[in-house]
Formats: structure tokens, sequence, C-alpha cells
């Protein structure tokens, strides 16, 4: 279920195990899908009243709305910040692409600036692009791996997203009958071989860091917004 009345898969990353027996924070990290109509009051009292008012954006003008303004991008009290993924705007040709259309996610150059900002953010974030399961999901899963959550756990919320799009699978099912809806709706196949093929590429978080070009001290801000009262 959706925190906000106007999304459809809001959730927060609160509440996730770590390998080491932590669990994760809630309100400090949300990840979304764009709604179709603008946050209503209660959703924008929701995130203030949790200090969530960063918002990272991924969309890019690949997507199918062709239309990068953002809700939030003028409303006073959030600031927004739009860092483009491009490699994650368009359908995957196969059910077997779509773990490397998310390594290609994981290698966009964006990526980087996306974990600066929400290491430096004073308050609490939220990202999102349209559907908030593939480059949000991918994103979700970096800052999962960087703060040690079970490979289960990580599995566990991407599913979610099954869940929470039932009815957008069902009118893209409706209005495109020859797209394979099986490349779009998430099977944990997808998000385990992905992880198999990052680990395999990579070796492990710490390469991965090292190859984006992030500090350590970026690393460990993540580490501490999700995991330190």
């Amino acid at each position: 279920m959706s925190l906000l009345e106007t999304t459809l898969n809001t959730r927060d990353l609160g509440g996730h195990k770590t390998s080491n027996g932590k669990v994760t924070i809630f309100n400090r990290i949300y990840r979304s899908d764009y709604g179709k109509e603008p946050p209503n009051k209660k959703d924008i009292q929701l995130l203030l009243s949790h200090k969530i008012n960063t918002i990272i954006d991924m969309r890019s003008i690949k997507d199918s709305t062709n239309n990068i303004k953002n809700y939030f991008e003028n409303l006073e009290d959030f600031n927004y910040y739009n860092y483009p993924i491009e490699e994650g705007s368009q359908i995957p040709k196969t059910i077997n692409d779509v773990p490397k259309s998310y390594i290609e996610i994981a290698c966009s150059k964006n990526i980087k600036n996306i974990l600066e900002k929400i290491a430096n953010s004073k308050n609490g974030i939220m990202i999102n692009c349209s559907a908030g399961k593939d480059r949000t999901g991918v994103v979700t899963a970096i800052i999962f791996m960087i703060c040690g959550v079970t490979k289960d756990e990580i599995i566990k919320d991407y599913m979610k997203s099954k869940e929470c799009l039932k009815e957008k699978f069902i009118e893209i099912k409706n209005n495109y009958p020859n797209i394979d809806i099986n490349i779009i709706i998430p099977y944990e196949t997808y998000i385990i071989n992905f992880m198999d093929l990052f680990y395999k590429r990579f070796g492990d978080i710490n390469n991965y860091i090292k190859w984006i070009g992030l500090s350590i001290n970026v690393m460990i801000k993540i580490q501490n917004k999700l995991l330190v009262d």
C-alpha cells in the first residue's frame, strides 16, 4: 500500500534487517512512483511531518510522459532535484534483458549525483521515477547494499512493487496488448539476477563505490542516515 494517496508505490526504506543485526530506520528515505495528479494536502502534510522534503526525480525526457516537470518542483517547502537516468526510461526487449538493464541503471553517470545528494541532504529524501520499480528499485537496492541489508530483505522490498502497481499493470496490458507484460511486472529472478551480475562485475559494494567515483565518506553518510538514530 502506498504511503501517499496520490501515488501507487510510495514506500519507506525503514524496517529492513541488515547482516549485522541492525534494522534500517523509518522516515529517512522514501521510494516512490510519480503520481498521475499532484500531491494533495494530506500527502504534503505527511511528508513534511516526517521531514521528507528533498525530492530526487530520476525521470528523463525519454519517459512516456515526455514531461520532466515534477509536482514538487515549485512547492516552497521542498527541495527538488532532477537527475535523469536515461538507461531505465525504456522497456527492455525481453525478460532476459531486464537484469542487464538494471546493471545499466547502476552504471548511469547520475547514480553518483543521486547518492551524493542522498548522503548530504539535511533531512529526509524521497526518490522517484515513473513507476518506482526499476530505476528506483535499483537505487534502493544499492542503498541497501551500502547499508548491509540482507539479500532476502532486498528481494522482499523489490517485490512489493508487484502488489502496489497491480492496477497499473492491468492498465498497461489493456492499452498495449502487444507488449509482453512479464517484462514490466517485477519478478524475484530480475532482482536476484541483477545482484548476481552486480557482484560478478564489481566483486562487492566497496569496489562499486570506487568505480562510480564516490568517496568512502559519502558511503558512511548514507549508512548513518539509515542506521543511526
